[in-house]
C-alpha cells in the first residue's frame, strides 16, 4: 500500500536546489528577438505530478517508444537541420538560425527552472524502476519543456516559411528532433507537448516583430 507520505516525498522531488550558473547567465541575458515574448502565457501549465497515473504511464510508454531516429545526430539540433537542408540542395541560413537558438534559450531556461520537473530518470529511480536512459550531455536542466522541442519546431516553422515548398520536410525534421528525446528516454511526452506549442509561438512572436 502506497503510504500519503511517500507521495508528498515524490512530489516534492525536482530537479534541482540551485540554478546553474550558466543557466542563470541565460536567464539573465534573453536576446531581442524574444525580450517582449509574453513569457506569462507559458507559466500557468504545470507537468503532471510526480506522483499522478499520468506520470506513470509516460514512464512506461518510453520504455516501449521505438522511432528510426538517430538519436545522438538530433541531439545536435543545429547540425541536424543543416545536414538534412543542405541534402535537398538548399542554403542553410545559418546566422539567422544560431540567432534564433541563442536568443530562444532564456525563455526556454526560464520555463525549466519555474517549474524544475525532474527528469524522467530521477522519478524512475525514486519509484524504485529500472530505467535505461541514453548518455547524452544534453539533459542538465530541469525536464518540462524540452528545448530540443522548442528549438526544433521554431527552426522547423522558420524553415517552412523560407522554403515553402519543403514545409513537410521540414516539420517532419523538427518532429524528429523533438521525438528524439523520447526515444533517449530523457524526455517525458508532456515535456515534448510543452516544448512544440512553445516553439510555435515563439516563432509566431519573431513573425510579429519582422
Amino acid at each position: 500500500m502506497v503510504k500519503l507520505k511517500d507521495i508528498l516525498t515524490l512530489d516534492k522531488l525536482t530537479y534541482s536546489k540551485v540554478i546553474e550558473p550558466k543557466h542563470q547567465k541565460q536567464i539573465d541575458d534573453i536576446g531581442p528577438m524574444f525580450i517582449d515574448f509574453d513569457i506569462q502565457n507559458f507559466m500557468t501549465t504545470p507537468p503532471p505530478r510526480n506522483s499522478s497515473n499520468k506520470t506513470f504511464i509516460e514512464l512506461r510508454d518510453l520504455e516501449n517508444t521505438s522511432f528510426d531516429i538517430d538519436v545522438d545526430a538530433a541531439d545536435k539540433t543545429k547540425e541536424y537541420f543543416r545536414n538534412r537542408v543542405e541534402s535537398f540542395g538548399l542554403n542553410y541560413p545559418e546566422k539567422t538560425i544560431e540567432a534564433m537558438l541563442d536568443n530562444s534559450r532564456g525563455i526556454i531556461t526560464i520555463l525549466k527552472y519555474y517549474y524544475n520537473r525532474p527528469r524522467p530518470k530521477q522519478v524512475a529511480k525514486a519509484l524504485g524502476l529500472k530505467f535505461h536512459v541514453e548518455p547524452l550531455s544534453s539533459t542538465k536542466t530541469p525536464s518540462y519543456p524540452s528545448g530540443h522541442s522548442a528549438q526544433g519546431r521554431l527552426i522547423a516553422r522558420y524553415l517552412s516559411h523560407v522554403y515553402p515548398g519543403y514545409e513537410k520536410e521540414m516539420m517532419e525534421l523538427g518532429d524528429e528532433v523533438s521525438n528524439s528525446r523520447i526515444v533517449a528516454k530523457v524526455h517525458y511526452k508532456s515535456d515534448s507537448e510543452f516544448g512544440l506549442a512553445l516553439g510555435d509561438a515563439l516563432y509566431k512572436h519573431y513573425r510579429s516583430i519582422r
